[in-house]
């Protein structure tokens, strides 16, 4: 099996960060976001990442990771383009990842699953409590997917179950498809004949890490997932023993937190000073300082040298 890591966007929602640094390599606690995303993969198994934003970043940091191919994207394709635009590299069954959604999904499980169903494209749903905002699947009792429901007016789901952006298909499929911008949901799926989509539902916790409010929630999924609920300290990280560090904290590599300084709900990038004063829900980007500030809800970074903020 190959994997197919979807990392052309831009990151538009988490600027400034994004203006130094592709959203796949922006750092989610031990290591960066796009790891998270691969992190359920077989072992051993090849990834091909499709990419154009500050692409040679991207090359740089798989340089030494032969498994690893990337492959430019020059113009927006979509998701169901962009696979299609790498076909003559998959000549075997392959999982297509989304590069900024992090979940708990079990990869080889879903495998196995797609295996026992026999179709030809497996989809991971998700339960959410509103799908009115999501993408919605019709399900039958033995998991076939009838229909997609885009963000349907609340009361009229069909379900509860929405696409989770990971997909299992075989190579074939692809064929059906056209070239140049496309989507799965529009220019694939009604194309398969019944029997041969289905759906693998699966819980534990989903995030689309992309605005800084998501980044915050699925920082706080893998502290409780993987560092027993935080926070997490990284290395060459200094903190002083004044501080006050509160739940959903992250002080990456390199970071300095000084003085009375009180952190909830926060992320220190490597390099990034704090020293006194209060910080909540805020993504502190690297190299950035702040003195004796109480501020929330911001993402602060650097553009051209100078500290930038955004609100969210």
């Amino acid at each position: 099996m190959k994997a197919v890591l979807l990392a052309g966007g831009k990151g538009t929602r988490l600027r400034p960060l994004t203006y130094s640094i592709p959203k796949p390599l922006l750092p989610l606690l031990d290591r960066p976001m796009i790891e998270h995303v691969t992190r359920s993969l077989p072992e051993g198994c090849p990834v091909i990442v499709t990419a154009h934003y500050m692409i040679d970043m991207l090359r740089r940091h798989f340089a030494d990771r032969p498994d690893h191919i990337i492959v430019e994207e020059t113009e927006p394709l979509g998701t169901g383009g962009a696979v299609k635009n790498v076909q003559m590299l998959l000549d075997e069954r392959f999982v297509v990842l989304n590069g900024d959604i992090i979940s708990s999904i079990d990869i080889p499980d879903m495998v196995r699953y797609h295996e026992e169903k026999g179709g030809k494209v497996t989809i991971a749903l998700y339960p959410v409590e509103d799908p009115s905002r999501f993408g919605v699947v019709e399900l039958q009792d033995d998991r076939r997917i009838t229909s997609f429901v885009e963000k349907p007016a609340p009361g009229t789901e069909p379900s509860n179950m929405i696409n989770a952006g990971v997909y299992i298909m075989e190579p074939e499929v692809l064929d059906l498809m056209p070239e140049g911008r496309c989507s799965f949901e529009r220019d694939l799926f009604p194309k398969l004949p019944d029997g041969d989509l289905y759906g693998y539902l699966f819980d534990g916790y989903w995030v689309d890490a992309g605005t800084p409010a998501s980044y915050l929630a699925a920082q706080s999924c893998l502290l409780d997932d993987l560092f027993d609920g935080g926070p997490f300290i990284g290395g060459g990280a200094s903190i002083d023993p004044a501080a006050v560090i509160g739940d959903n904290v992250a002080v990456l590599p390199g970071a300095k937190i000084s003085g009375r300084t009180s952190l909830i709900s926060a992320t220190i990038f490597p390099g990034a000073e704090v020293k006194g004063g209060g910080l909540e829900s805020v993504l502190l980007g690297p190299d950035c300082r702040l003195a004796d500030e109480i501020v929330s809800n911001v993402i602060i970074g650097k553009n051209d040298g100078e500290q930038e903020r955004n609100g969210f």
